[in-house]
């Protein structure tokens, strides 16, 4: 998997007009380092609240072969985490466009599939994160979103 996405990356790099891993070594950097950061910080506090919060996950609180029992804590502390990860994407989206400044990118895509993935959590963008929702509808409004 590690290799695929690695060919993925570098043909995205070489063999596109609007490369979705960065079209510079400094923002290839950003790319992978906000996707990072919206990996953890978002995605994994949403898989946290869902596999220890949701009914349907009872005694499946980890993946894989063998069963875990939910903790509620980490339930709760993952829809926090889901909060803060709301606020910090806010507070970058006051002073930029996109993930990376003025440039689309695969973030974009992360960030967007988060804040949708929060929903099934029942968490959505707070009223008052109005740079957050500028982005997102920004973004959702794009044709590939669509399809």
């Amino acid at each position: 998997l590690h290799l695929s996405l690695r060919r993925q990356r570098q043909m995205c790099i070489r063999d596109s007009d609007n490369p979705l891993y960065g079209r510079t070594p400094i923002e290839r950097a950003l790319v992978t380092s906000f996707n990072n950061q919206v990996n953890t910080n978002g995605f994994m506090a949403g898989a946290e609240a869902l596999r220890n919060g949701s009914p349907a996950m009872k005694n499946r609180a980890m993946p894989g072969p063998h069963n875990y029992s939910q903790i509620p804590e980490l339930a709760a502390r993952g829809l926090e985490r889901i909060d803060n990860c709301f606020a910090d994407l806010n507070k970058h989206f006051e002073s930029s466009q996109y993930m990376v400044d003025d440039y689309f990118s695969v973030a974009d895509i992360s960030a967007l599939v988060f804040v949708d993935f929060a929903k099934w959590v029942k968490k959505r963008i707070p009223e008052d994160h109005h740079h957050l929702a500028r982005w997102y509808e920004q973004v959702s409004s794009r044709p590939s979103f669509k399809a």
